[in-house]
């Protein structure tokens, strides 16, 4: 199997709270889209490392509580790769790094195993940081959100080749710059 230990997670959660310029009372995420994902971190000049800024989702839909002082990382750039080609995503992933997606992830909630159906209603953005085979299936490694209690560590495999849940949609390559300490 191919994976990307993403050492350091930045604050998913300063994505559901926080706006441009850091204003409080975004609502949560409402959906996938990351290229609104990207330019909120743009404006605010930076990110929030997970540990500094923790996940809670919609038990902590409110104000933006983001501190400048501990941004780890700002957006330099993000553009699309292999929209469409699972294959060039997968060369991607194995010879530079994750990429961020925005599936249909309505299905997810009693996953096991290699998920080999889901709906197509994009609604959630998650990261794919690898893939493998297993027996006779390809399957994606993708880092979810939601906390590593759920799904495997906090992962999901994904069955390879068919779009399932649209996950070769709209993928994105992101490039961050270290603020401070570094940031993988």
């Amino acid at each position: 199997m191919v994976q990307h230990d993403v050492r350091e997670v930045l604050a998913p959660e300063q994505l559901v709270n926080c706006r441009k310029n850091g204003g409080s009372f975004r609502f949560g995420c409402t959906g996938g889209n990351t290229d609104k994902a990207f330019e909120v971190i743009e404006s605010m000049g930076g990110m929030n490392r997970e540990k500094d800024y923790p996940y809670k989702g919609s038990l902590s839909l409110g104000r933006c509580k983001a501190k400048k002082d501990k941004y780890a990382a700002k957006v330099t750039s993000f553009a699309l790769v292999g929209k469409g080609d699972e294959s060039a995503m997968k060369r991607y992933v194995g010879s530079t790094g994750p990429l961020s997606v925005c599936v249909a992830a309505g299905s997810w909630q009693s996953y096991s195993g290699i998920l080999t159906s889901c709906d197509n209603r994009v609604d959630h953005c998650v990261q794919v940081v690898g893939y493998g085979d297993e027996g006779a299936s390809s399957y994606w490694k993708v880092r979810n959100s939601w906390n590593t209690n759920w799904g495997e560590a906090g992962h999901i495999r994904i069955k390879f080749g068919s779009n399932l849940c649209q996950i070769n949609s709209e993928p994105r390559k992101v490039t961050v710059e270290p603020l401070g300490q570094s940031v993988v």
